[in-house]
């Protein structure tokens, strides 16, 4: 597997709208993507000057921060994980951006692999 970039961070948050203000209040900075689910924001991401940091709302995959990685295939990466002993942790999955997947580090911290529909990274 190649790992061309670090396509974002994300963090597990517990109140998608209190963490949305604190970011909108704090610093001045609007989510660009929300992904909703049911009605709930479950997915928001932030662009800070081409890095994105990415809240994940609890519940929703792997807890705590997270590094996503960005490949040229979600599917294979993901098969070469498991078959090293990876535990995965969701995917692939496609949303209306990007292919991901998420596996777990020996420590427990989620490592995303992805891949945009663009073909952009970093």
């Amino acid at each position: 597997m190649d790992v061309k970039a670090i396509d974002f961070f994300a963090y597990t948050v517990e109140d998608m709208a209190r963490s949305l203000a604190f970011y909108r209040e704090m610093f001045g900075l609007e989510p660009e993507f929300v992904m909703e689910h049911e009605g709930q924001a479950m997915w928001a991401e932030i662009d800070v000057n081409g890095v994105t940091v990415a809240l994940n709302a609890s519940g929703n995959g792997a807890r705590g921060g997270a590094v996503s990685f960005s490949v040229d295939d979600v599917q294979a990466a993901l098969e070469e994980m498991k078959a090293k002993g990876a535990e995965v942790v969701f995917g692939p999955f496609e949303s209306p951006v990007c292919w991901v997947a998420a596996v777990l580090d020996p420590d427990g911290n989620a490592v995303f692999l992805h891949r945009r529909h663009d073909g952009t990274c970093g």
